[in-house]
């Protein structure tokens, strides 16, 4: 079940990343301790790890927000040191729309900032809200939209400029286990269709063995790979492959790599 962490061809190549942050209060956290591993082009990548191991510091120097204490991030032959908002949009866990802006128009906002027409971008953002659904929404505001359609805009909105990669914070954190479950389905259906890759935060084991094609466990601070576990179950995936044999051995060998070194502490 556990595959090495390199591949033969990579989206996103990593090397030797850390990241050492200032506590406000002072002192120096080391989140994350020379860390290396590659994403493959069309995998949907999950990483998972105890809290505040670093999973969303890495998710944000993978997209340029954020600048690594060391190392190396590479896109094919380019270093990531800044923001690639062609090639790589980022998903928040809290929707991050903008109240005041319908469906349409928060999608649109991406293009509006890199100048694209009117005319262009409106088309563009209507046809990314057709493939989530939600064309008879446009011109509703996001107060007026459920979680679920909420994140889907958001979605729409990271789709819009054709980027090849998405960066992923737990988008499902905050919505009920039904809608998460279904939501995610239909993105990975979704993305396939479109070719995307697609790196994955989320503390849900169930849900990072439903999506993943690969599930990166992350150690307790200071962080580093501690496994690269392949999830190789059939696609597209059902609701009842949860109850599987099959899924419910990863589910429960993500629990182990995630808790054995936290019980080993605790014993001694």
């Amino acid at each position: 079940m556990a595959t090495t962490l390199e591949s033969n061809t990579a989206a996103i190549t990593v090397r030797d990343l850390s990241i050492t942050y200032t506590r406000p209060t002072g002192g120096t956290v080391h989140a994350v301790d020379n860390i290396s591993f590659d994403v493959r082009p069309g995998e949907f990548l999950t990483l998972i790890g105890p809290s505040g191991c670093g999973k969303s510091s890495v998710l944000r120097t993978l997209g340029g927000l954020q600048t690594p204490s060391a190392g190396d991030i590479r896109l094919g032959d380019v270093t990531i040191d800044r923001p690639v908002p062609d090639r790589i949009s980022y998903v928040f866990q809290d929707f991050a729309l903008f109240p005041w802006r319908t469906a349409l128009a928060n999608v649109e906002t991406p293009l509006e900032i890199q100048g694209v027409p009117k005319k262009e971008r409106r088309e563009r953002a209507m046809k990314v809200l057709e493939q989530v659904g939600l064309e008879r929404f446009a011109a509703q505001y996001p107060h007026e939209l459920s979680g679920g359609m909420k994140q889907r805009v958001a979605i729409a909105r990271a789709l819009v400029t054709d980027c090849d990669i998405l960066l992923m914070d737990e988008p499902f954190g905050a919505l009920d286990e039904q809608t998460r479950l279904m939501i995610g389905v239909q993105l990975v259906e979704l993305l396939e269709k479109l070719n995307k890759t697609i790196v994955f935060v989320t503390h849900n084991l169930q849900e990072a063995v439903n999506l993943s094609d690969r599930v990166l466990v992350f150690s307790k601070p200071p962080s580093v790979v501690r496994d690269v576990v392949e999830v190789d179950l059939r696609r597209p995936r059902r609701f009842e492959d949860m109850n599987s044999e099959e899924f419910m051995s990863i589910q429960r060998s993500l629990f182990s790599l995630l808790y054995e070194t936290e019980s080993a502490e605790r014993a001694v």
